[in-house]
Parts: structure tokens; sequence; C-alpha cells
């Protein structure tokens, strides 16, 4: 499931089985097999994804096999495969231009010199944005070097520079701007910048033919400074009175001439003292990384043995600040309102053993990992008198670790109407590592709560048990090649909901799904060898549940109703009455819980609004974006060197 973004979307929102897709957060980004999120446990929100430009495959990993990778197992991984440097010298230029200011410029050389394979390539690429102030710009440059030193041993070397400079705005329109004006964005202040460095040393070496080892070594920081316009709703009635003159001049005079409804909105730039203000959320992530690996392969006639192991160790640090300026809306500077410190240390070991017998193949699988956190809160640690000066005074700290196991089996048919089918299953422990904002909280018999003195942090990861089966291969002398698996994802410990939404009492979730997919070579059916047409089929058909957990709002009561909207909320919650907890407020003015049924003019006394799963609770839904449906289809004629 991939869902949109700003600008040329190079931050990645990709979902897979019913994963929230938002930065892809949820789910394991690599590229050649590293890490590459910001920081995969602290903060693993995809700010930084490899341009296509350079790729040569994208690599989606799904079932038991994704516990060799690492934290985020949950759902599935995604691996981007670099191009290999060129056996021949190879000069490579690639220009294009398009519409909205667009242009890219990628540049390449390089090739293979008796043992030595080496390329560098330069990414340049801008867009003027779909909307006023929403330029993006990014500048990609990686290094590659690959040397044999002997028959036994190789070395691979990748460096790494990206830099992405673009007016990235959380202020979206409107449904009364967009229906006047779909290209404005007043918020000509918000600036995102991003810079990246990485690293990554491989050294192979063959001890004998049946056993390898690889070292890898990794390193990265990626800095992320990101100025974001404040901004309120406001009636579009009143835009002149609450801008000013100066304000409303520059950039809503859009607004001259126009007639307003009660319920036209529009977003602004939120104005105090005459001044529009800015914030700053700006970050600072260092990884690094080490692991061992030992693959060894034995083959007896009818009798195949896959073994591997590997030991990692995996470090993090992640600084964040928050900024609010004090002066222009294009200040970058004023009073730090925030300042915190993460860092993580987690070593895992994983040890896999494929035994194939004729056409059957069985593989099990553990993983076991230990993560040690802290955090820090700089701002209020500054003012404690009994600071000692060591390390982690004033740190919170959380400690856990986890037995990952997994286990799949394959079975081949062969015949003359199947040429080779392979009936599959698997089952594993999913697993998705708390990050720095919810890690360090307390959890009693479900229910989530700061942390005291009696009541230690303990955040666990998200669990859960995933299992899938299916079918894939050809069919009719390869005429067909299909695809189907069923898959169910039971999750326990499930915190994060969404954005902005967590659950207060620890909910449990069922995803399940089909997912399908059919390439057909119609061309078979003339016998045709020059020609070729193929047709291309994929779905997914997902549903989701949540089984039980209490979900405390912090949107829908902030946003905007209309009589319409107000009346749909009130009817939800009294056609499942027992599912919400609706707060008043008391005469004290503490929150009251309240039991009848409501009226649309109950609507502002309703101070809270908590959400209940279970038998007993909203029994009526779904997983957050969570698509029910996914469909693709391609067909492609091939006729010589056309395609």
């Amino acid at each position: 499931n991939v869902s949109g973004d700003m600008g040329i979307s190079n931050r990645l929102n990709v979902g897979i089985r019913g994963s929230y897709p938002r930065r892809s957060a949820n789910i394991l980004l690599m590229e050649d097999g590293t890490p590459i999120a910001p920081a995969p446990y602290l903060a693993p929100e995809a700010y930084y994804n490899p341009p296509t430009d350079r790729l040569d495959g994208i690599e989606i990993l799904k079932g038991a096999d994704i516990l060799a990778y690492g934290s985020n197992t949950m759902y599935g991984a995604i691996n981007y495969i670099t191009k290999k440097p060129p056996l021949k010298p190879t000069l490579g230029v690639n220009l294009t231009a398009g519409e909205n200011g667009y242009h890219s410029e990628y540049l390449t050389y390089g090739g293979t010199w008796d043992n030595v394979g080496a390329e560098l390539q330069v990414l340049n690429k801008q867009f003027g944005g779909f909307q006023d102030n929403s330029q993006s710009a990014i500048f990609n440059t990686t290094a590659k070097l690959y040397t044999e030193l002997n028959l036994s041993s190789s070395i691979y070397v990748k460096l790494n520079y990206h830099e992405e400079k673009s007016k990235a705005s959380y202020s979206a329109l409107t449904p009364y701007t967009y229906s006047i004006d779909p290209r404005q964005n007043p918020f000509d202040a918000d600036d995102l910048n991003t810079i990246r460095y990485g690293v990554d040393l491989i050294y192979n070496f063959k001890l004998s033919n049946n056993i390898v080892l690889s070292s890898k070594v990794y390193a990265s920081q990626f800095q992320r400074d990101w100025w974001r316009q404040e901004n309120t709703l406001i009636k579009a009635s009143t835009a002149k009175t609450y801008l000013g003159n100066d304000f409303y001049n520059d950039r809503y005079s859009y607004l001259d001439g126009q007639t307003f409804e009660n319920d036209d909105y529009i977003r602004v730039g939120k104005v105090v003292g005459g001044k529009e203000g800015t914030r700053a959320r700006n970050r600072t992530v260092r990884v690094a990384g080490a692991q061992q690996s030992l693959k060894y392969n034995l083959e007896k006639e009818h009798f195949k043995m896959n073994f591997e192991a590997t030991i990692k160790g995996h470090w993090e640090s992640f600084a964040n600040v928050e900024i609010k300026n004090d002066s222009s809306r294009f200040a970058r500077s004023g009073t730090v309102d925030k300042d915190q410190f993460y860092e993580l240390a987690a070593y895992s070991g994983f040890i896999k053993n494929k035994f194939t017998y004729k056409r059957i193949a069985f593989t099990p699988s553990i993983r076991y990992e230990l993560v040690k956190m802290y955090g820090f809160d700089k701002l209020f640690i500054s003012k404690m008198t009994n600071n000692n000066g060591s390390k982690y005074f004033g740190s919170q700290k959380n400690v856990y670790s986890s037995f990952i196991p997994g286990a799949s089996i394959a079975f081949d048919l062969i015949n003359k109407y199947t040429n080779k089918l392979n009936v599959f299953g698997g089952i594993y422990k999913g697993y998705t590592a708390p990050i720095a904002d919810n890690a360090f909280l307390n959890v009693e018999d479900g229910v989530v709560s700061t942390p005291t003195l009696d009541k230690p942090i303990n955040r666990e990861p998200e669990v859960s048990l995933n299992y899938e089966a299916g079918i894939r291969g050809d069919l009719m002398k390869q005429f067909a090649n299909v695809q189907l698996v069923y898959f169910n994802n039971n999750i326990k410990n499930y915190y994060s909901a969404g954005r902005n939404e967590a659950f207060q009492t620890l909910g449990a979730v069922n995803i399940n799904g089909i997912e399908t997919a059919i390439n057909l070579n119609l061309h078979k059916l003339f016998n045709s060898e020059k020609h070729q047409i193929v047709l291309n089929l994929s779905g997914t058909l997902m549903k989701g549940r949540i089984l039980s957990g209490l979900l405390k709002d912090s949107d829908l009561l902030k946003a905007k109703h209309t009589d319409a909207t107000k009346t749909e909320l009130i009817d939800k919650i009294n056609s499942e009455r027992d599912g919400f907890d609706v707060y008043f407020s008391d005469v004290t003015g503490q929150d009251s819980l309240v039991s009848d049924k409501l009226s649309v003019a109950d609507y502002s006394k309703i101070k809270r609004l908590d959400y209940v799963f279970g038998k007993s609770g909203i029994s009526n839904n779904t997983v957050p974006y969570l698509p029910p449906y996914i469909l693709n289809d391609r067909l492609t004629y091939t006729f010589k060197a056309l395609s």
C-alpha cells in the first residue's frame, strides 16, 4: 500500500500487510541488506529514501525469512538493491525534464579493471511543486568499490552522501481553499533540510567450498532541520481582520471578491503580537553496526543443508530539539522548548538451518535480541541542583529482550501440467521495537501510564503471531505464473494506532488477507516467438479487526464540525453506546462519565471521548489506514526493439 507525499515524495509512505504506512515506520527498510532508516529503533520514520534512479531492483520480504534482518519484523521489509559497477568502463548520462519546474540530471561512470570494480553516481533533482511554496531539491552521490583480494576473499565499500532542501509543509488546504485555488499555499517559511552520510564495508572470506564468512561494518549520520510555520484554522470571512492588511495582501488576496458561508474555513499563519511564528523540530541521528555471519552448505545425494548464523551489535544516538523563534517567521533561532537525547544498544544473534530432502524443504530459525536504551530530558536535568556529572544522571532506562522463533516448510509439485509448483507455509513471531517517543512508559495489566517510583519503566515491544500458507509457480508449460498466499497476523501489546493516536489500554489486533499475482504469457497461445504479449494481474484483499483495547481520541473533537458531521458523530456513538466512553465537565471542571444516549445539542458538552474495543465495545471497526483491496493490472506487448 503506497501512500503519497508532497514534493518529490522522497519520504517513503508504504504499508505491508496492513501496517500503518506513514513514513514506513512499521516496516524494516534496507539498502543492500543494511538498515537505512535514520534510527531503525529510536526514530524509524523514513526521512531518507534512496532515489530509484540508482536502483537495480526492490525486494519485498515477508514471512519467517524476515527474522534474519532485525527489528520491525511484524509486517515485512523492503530491501533496495543498488546497481553494481559495470563490467566494461561506461559513462552514463540521463537528463529528464517536466512540468512544474521539474528536472533531473543523473551521471554515472564506472567499470571493472582486472579484479577491481568501481563506480561513481551523481544525481541532482529539482521540482517546483504542485502548489505555491512547495519546491524540492535533492542531491545524492554514491561511490562504490569492489575488489577480489584473492580467490578466497573480497572487499566491498560503499560511500553515500544525500542532501534534501524542500519547502515541506504540514499545513494542508481546507475544502474551501481547494475549491477556490488548489495551488494556494501561504506558508512560505516552511523549510526542511536534511543531510545524510553513510558508509558500508563488507569483507567476505571463503574458508572452504562449504563455508563462507562475511563481516559487515556500517555507519551513518542523519541530520534534519525542519522549521514549520505555526498555523490556525479561522473562518474565511474573518481573514482580513485576523491577519491584518500586510499579511492579508501578501498571501491571501485571492479571497478578494469571494462570498463566504458559515462553514468556510481557511488555514493561516498563527498571528501573535503582530507576528507569525515558526517552530523548529531538529534531529541528529547517528547509527553504527557490526555483524559477523557464517554460512555452511552441505549436499549429499537427495539431502541438502544450508546453515546460517549471525551475531550483531547495533548502536544509535538520537538528539531531538524543538526551538520557538522569537521574531519574524523567517527567523532561524529562538528559545529552546525541548532538548531530548536518546541512546540505544541492541545485541542479537540469529540461527537458521534449511533442510532439503528431495522436494521437501524445512527451515527452522530463531533470533534473540537484547536492547538497552536511555532517555535524557536535558532541559529538566539542567535544573537539577544535585547533578553529579555522571554520564547517565537523570536518565530514564528501559531494558528488554526477546526470543523470536520462526519456521517454514515448502514442497515442490512437478508434473506435466504444473511444470513446477511450490506449496509453502510458515509461522513466526513478529516484533516491533518501541521508539523513543513511547519506550519509557509503565504498563500494568495492559494499562499504559507515566512511570513513578512505584511503577517502573517496563514498556516492551509489540509482538505478533504470524502465519501464512500459499502456492506459487508455473502452470500449463509456463503459460501462466501464479502466486496465491493467505496470511494472518495476530498482534498484542498494540500501542501506536496512528499519528497522535495511542492505546491507553494496550490493544489486540488481527489482520488477515489474501495476496495474489498472475502473469499470463498470452503469446504462447499463438506459438509466437517474435511477438510477446504478457498480462500481469495482482491484488491484495485484507480485513482488520481491533479485538480489544481502549483508545483516547486526540483529533476528532479538535476538528471544525458542521451540523452534518456533528449529527454523524452523535449517531455513531448512540448506535454502539457501550463502545464509547463520553465525558462531560462537572461543576469542578473534572471529567464526568455519562452513559445516557446523546443528542446533537450535547456535542458542545463533550470534553473527552474514549473508544472501547472488545466483546462489549465497538464491534463495527477496522484497523486504521488498511485498504480492503489493492488491485493492479498491466498489459505489455513486445516486438523486437519495440515495447
